[in-house]
C-alpha cells in the first residue's frame, strides 16, 4: 500500500479495478459477463439499497476532464488532441462551410459534447450525467447530450471522459446551472483562453466566478490557446501577465497559464514519445517535447492522477456502503412482516374459542342425558338453550378470528422468499467485503499485460460467486 492508500499498481490496474468496484455497484452489463461481479442491473449494491430505501453515494468509475472556454477558442481541438481522433468538428473545418451549413451545425451539436471509450456498454449514460439529470428534472438538454456521445479508441481513454462545453453565450440559465453542477463534481475543468481576444467574456468570468467560490471548488487548469499564433514572446508575455490580473482580481487567487498550439490531433502523442514514455505519469513528467504542448500535457497527467484517486476513495465507498446496507438488511430481517407475528396469537386465540365451542355443543347434548327427573325439565331446557348459544357464539368468534389465518399462510410464504433474498444480499454483500480487503491488501487485478489470464481470472470470480460460503 502507498502512504496515501492506494493500491501500488500500475495505471491500467487501477483503472481495470475500478471497473470491477463499479460492476459491484450497478451489476454487469450485456456483454461483460467476461468480468467478474453480479449480472445484470438487479443485482447490484445500489438495487440492494434502494430495495431498502437507504441512500449509497456509488464512487465515480471515470474521471472526467471537462473543457469550457468562449466560442473559437479551441476546445474541440484541444478534446481532439487529447483523444487522439478528429472526434468534435473544429472551427477551422467549420469556417469552409457556408453560413447556412453552419447554423445547421450549431443547432445540431448538444451543448455538452461527451468524448467516451468505446469500451464502454453500448446505450448506457455517463455516470456523471445521469446523476445531474437527477438533480435538475427540468434539464431538457440532458437527454440530448446523452444521445450526442462521442466515442473513441484512443489509448488514454480507457476510464477517462471527456466533456466540452459550448460558448457561455449560447447557454440559458438552466443550462449554466446544471454544467456548473458537472464543473463541480469533475476531475478537472479546463479553461481555454484564446491568445486572440484580449479578455475572456463577461459571461465566462461570472461563471468561474461562481464555480471557484465556497462550497467546492473543482480542480482548474487555464490554458493559453493559439500561442503559436502570437509570434513575439514580449506580446505573449503581457497578453497572459493581462489576463493573470484579471483572473486574480475576480477569481481571489492566482493561476499558472500554460500554452497550448493550434490544433494538431499528433502533438501530444509527438510530445510523449519525445518524453521517451508510454503515457504514464513518470515520463510525462520527464519533459515535454513541444513547445506548445505543456497546457495538454498537465491535464493529461492530472486526470491520470485522479484514477489513483478514484480508486481509493471507491474502496473507502465500498467498505461504507457494505456496512451500511448489512445494517440495513439485519433491521429489515428482524423487523420483516409484522403481520405475520401479530397473526400468531390470533390463530392461537381462535383455537382456543373454537374448542370452547366445542366443549358447549357436547354440554349441549349431555344435559338431556343427565338430567332426566320431570321436575327438572324447564332447567334442561333453558341449560341446553344456553350451552348451545355459548356453543355457536364461541365457534363464531373463532371463525371471524380465523379467517386471517390463510393471510397469515400468505404472508408467512412471503416471509420465506424475503428471507431466501435477505440471505443471499447478505452473502452478497459479505463476498464484496472480502474482496475488497483482498484488494486494499496489495492484490490488484491484472492489467493490459496479463490479458491473457483476464478470462480464467474472470471465471474464477463467478464460481466463487456461485459457491456457498462453506464451499470457499
Amino acid at each position: 500500500m502507498e502512504s496515501g492508500g492506494t493500491l501500488s499498481c500500475s495505471l491500467t490496474q487501477k483503472r481495470a479495478l475500478l471497473r470491477r468496484i463499479d460492476r459491484f455497484y450497478y451489476g454487469a452489463k450485456l456483454g461483460e459477463s467476461h468480468e467478474p461481479g453480479p449480472q445484470g442491473c438487479c443485482s447490484g449494491l445500489e438495487a440492494i439499497g434502494k430495495g431498502l430505501s437507504v441512500d449509497i453515494d456509488p464512487p465515480h468509475s471515470e474521471a472526467l476532464l471537462l473543457v469550457v472556454g468562449d466560442a473559437g477558442s479551441g476546445k474541440s481541438s484541444f478534446v481532439n488532441a487529447l483523444a487522439q481522433e478528429l472526434v468534435l468538428p473544429t472551427s477551422d473545418v467549420q469556417s469552409s462551410s457556408s453560413s447556412s451549413a453552419l447554423i445547421r451545425e450549431r443547432k445540431r451539436r448538444a451543448l455538452v459534447e461527451w468524448v467516451r471509450s468505446r469500451d464502454v456498454a453500448p446505450g448506457s449514460w455517463p455516470r456523471l450525467l445521469t446523476k445531474a439529470a437527477g438533480q435538475f428534472p427540468g434539464w431538457s438538454s440532458a437527454s440530448h447530450v446523452a444521445k450526442g456521445c462521442r466515442f473513441v479508441n484512443g489509448i488514454w481513454m480507457d476510464g477517462i471522459e471527456l466533456a466540452e462545453v459550448a460558448a457561455f453565450d449560447d447557454l440559458n440559465e438552466e443550462d449554466k446551472e446544471a454544467i456548473a453542477w458537472l464543473a463541480a463534481k469533475a476531475d478537472v475543468v479546463v479553461v481555454l483562453l484564446d491568445s486572440q481576444q484580449t479578455m475572456p467574456s463577461e459571461s465566462l468570468l461570472k461563471w468561474l466566478t461562481a464555480l471557484a467560490g465556497p462550497p467546492q471548488c473543482p480542480a482548474l487548469q487555464f490554458v493559453f490557446s493559439k500561442a503559436d499564433l502570437v509570434t513575439r514572446e514580449s506580446d505573449r508575455i503581457r497578453v497572459i501577465a493581462k489576463v493573470s490580473r484579471t483572473l486574480n482580481e475576480r477569481l481571489g487567487r492566482g493561476f499558472e497559464i500554460l500554452p497550448v498550439a493550434t490544433g494538431d490531433v499528433g502533438a501530444i502523442l509527438d510530445s510523449i514519445e519525445a518524453a521517451g514514455g508510454a503515457g504514464d505519469k513518470a515520463s510525462l513528467d520527464e519533459g515535454t517535447g513541444r513547445k506548445y504542448d505543456a497546457g495538454r500535457l498537465r491535464a493529461l497527467r492530472a486526470v491520470q492522477d485522479s484514477a489513483g484517486q478514484h480508486l481509493e476513495h471507491g474502496l473507502q465507498a465500498l467498505r461504507r456502503d457494505c456496512a451500511t446496507l448489512s445494517a440495513a438488511i439485519s433491521a429489515h430481517s428482524q423487523s420483516c412482516h409484522p403481520a405475520v407475528a401479530k397473526a400468531r396469537p390470533r390463530k392461537a386465540l381462535a383455537s382456543q374459542f373454537g374448542w370452547a365451542g366445542i366443549a358447549f355443543l357436547i354440554v349441549t347434548a349431555l344435559v338431556p342425558v343427565i338430567l332426566t327427573e320431570e321436575d327438572e325439565a324447564a332447567v334442561r331446557h333453558g341449560m341446553s338453550i344456553g350451552a348451545a348459544m355459548i356453543a355457536l357464539f364461541c365457534l363464531a368468534i373463532a371463525v371471524l378470528i380465523g379467517s386471517g389465518a390463510v393471510d397469515a399462510a400468505i404472508l408467512a410464504a412471503e416471509e420465506n422468499g424475503d428471507q431466501l433474498v435477505i440471505r443471499e444480499q447478505e452473502r452478497f454483500l459479505r463476498l464484496v467485503a472480502r474482496q475488497a480487503a483482498t484488494w486494499e491488501s496489495g492484490e490488484a487485478p491484472g492489467g493490459a499485460s496479463d490479458q491473457s489470464d483476464s478470462s480464467a481470472d474472470g471465471a474464477g470470480a463467478r464460481r466463487r460467486l456461485a459457491q456457498p460460503d462453506g464451499d470457499r
